[in-house]
């Protein structure tokens, strides 16, 4: 029999959130300052508690935690239709995520977490979007090395995903995976008679009622699509299914002279988005074909709601940019021309006075961060042409902040390493993490434990199968495997 009691929190458990609040962060709509909350933590933890706990006793969530303010974000650089190219973001009070952190912690993760499916990296704790890339790249290298196989890749795409969540299939859900009814009930409470408004600047839209979907910017939100897409799972266990919150990505391996069953796939996953009244967008889904034959195989376009899906050579996935011949130019390309735009800004910062202290945080955290993002996916596999490229970002930014220095002696004036030598930190404590964590979400791409009869330095941690190619031979998986 399902426990029923109802949610209960303590005074400290509450104190213990208030004092994790970023201070800074605006108060969206209540105009309850973060700062208020979480400098006077253990003073408001005992009247917060009390609501908290009448809230879910009573399964009943204060109509102004239901209030949202939408903050149009753009999915592109070029906005060209408001209804495609914009994400709604919804700020939301504190208050409310106070309380949905407790639902998430006490009554969706000990029911969630054991039976997630082990395909989805979103909002789970323990796993990235690098995670992610690194398991396809890992698969898709080893599909193809020295193998005459070809690789088909899917990559999918939901419909404003979030915004079309049907309440009744995702409380049916809840229940089936064994949510508490007193947490469901006070989700049902959460999701129904909520509110919003668009708001640029100090200009809002009137008031409108939000009938169906679960809000984005809210913690709720994403472990409740989580709820939703996790009994999405191909038939063919040959094919697998790598799923960010609503980006799924599919591939299949065809030895030579076999069918592909990609299209019975494709077409499973769209019988279950109409179950679940979501919405896949065929002109947005892409395939990619992999294939390093002389004369590679051709198979008939995948079809989507009698729409043949594009395929494409170079495409993005998780914010990195891939190619079919899994090469990194376009990759690097991208993310250095976006990196050389940001240095205006940081010319400008210089120029406004700015002391090179701040400058550096300024550097850090909206310029290298672009260049360094998912690393230790390429790290090991990018030529020396294409490591200049981005080193070549972070010269320029020295030279900004120090103009007079050479750039060894700007790094170090800085507190900050090179690009390559960042890049290596960042892959080697990722695969000690994997190595020393058993539990880790890509454990199970490691090679077997080599056993050696004598304790010798030079002998290899790993049992590392030969690789054909330099593809796979310096893939993040494989290349740290041989170096440990």
């Amino acid at each position: 029999m399902a426990d029923d009691r109802p949610i209960s929190v303590t005074e400290h458990s509450v104190a213990r959130k208030l004092l994790e609040l970023n201070a800074s962060r605006a108060s969206d709509p209540d105009n309850l300052p973060n700062w208020v909350l979480k400098n006077f933590a253990y003073i408001l933890a005992a009247p917060i508690a009390d609501i908290l706990n009448t809230s879910f006793l009573e399964c009943k969530v204060p109509d102004a935690w239901k209030l949202a303010n939408v903050c149009p974000l753009p999915k592109a650089s070029s906005i060209c239709n408001i209804n495609e190219d914009l994400r709604p973001i919804s700020l939301t009070p504190t208050l409310s995520k106070v309380a949905e952190s407790f639902i998430i912690d006490i009554a969706l993760k000990p029911v969630l977490l054991p039976i997630i499916d082990p395909g989805q990296f979103g909002f789970i704790p323990g796993s990235s979007t690098t995670l992610a890339l690194i398991s396809m790249f890992h698969h898709w290298l080893r599909a193809t090395d020295g193998t005459a196989s070809t690789v088909r890749t899917i990559l999918l795409d939901f419909r404003k995903a979030f915004d079309l969540v049907d309440h009744n299939i995702l409380v049916a859900k809840l229940f089936s995976i064994g949510v508490k009814p007193t947490a469901v009930n006070w989700i049902i409470d959460f999701l129904r008679h909520r509110k919003q408004r668009v708001k640029l600047k100090n200009i809002v839209s009137d008031w409108l009622d939000v009938p169906a979907g679960v809000p984005q910017g809210t913690r709720l939100g994403p472990w409740l699509f989580l709820v939703l897409i996790n009994d999405l799972k191909l038939p063919q266990e040959s094919l697998p299914m790598w799923k960010f919150a609503d980006d799924c990505t599919i591939s299949e391996v065809i030895p030579p002279s076999k069918q592909s069953s990609l299209q019975q796939a494709v077409d499973y996953i769209d019988a279950w988005s109409q179950e679940n009244r979501l919405q896949l967008k065929p002109t947005k889904c892409k395939e990619v074909r992999s294939c390093f034959k002389r004369n590679p195989p051709s198979f008939p376009l995948v079809e989507l709601n009698d729409f043949q899906l594009e395929r494409v050579s170079v495409a993005k996935i998780l914010g990195v940019t891939i190619r079919d011949d899994f090469k990194w130019n376009d990759h690097i390309g991208i993310v250095t021309v976006k990196a050389a735009k940001r240095l205006y800004l940081l010319r400008q910062l210089k120029r406004a006075g700015i002391c090179p202290k701040d400058l550096i945080t300024f550097y850090c955290s909206a310029i290298r961060s672009l260049l360094e993002y998912s690393c230790q996916l390429f790290h090991r596999s990018l030529p020396k042409y294409l490591s200049n490229e981005l080193e070549s970002i972070q010269r320029r930014a020295m030279r900004i902040i120090h103009p007079d220095l050479k750039y060894a002696d700007a790094l170090k004036d800085a507190g900050i390493c090179t690009l390559f030598d960042r890049r290596a930190q960042l892959s080697s404590h990722l695969f000690e993490d994997i190595v020393n964590n058993p539990n880790h979400k890509l454990s199970g791409l490691l090679p077997p434990q080599a056993h050696h009869h004598n304790d010798l330095r030079s002998e290899r941690r790993f049992n590392v199968p030969v690789s054909k190619t330099d593809r796979l031979k310096k893939s993040f998986i494989v290349s740290h495997s041989l170096n440990i």
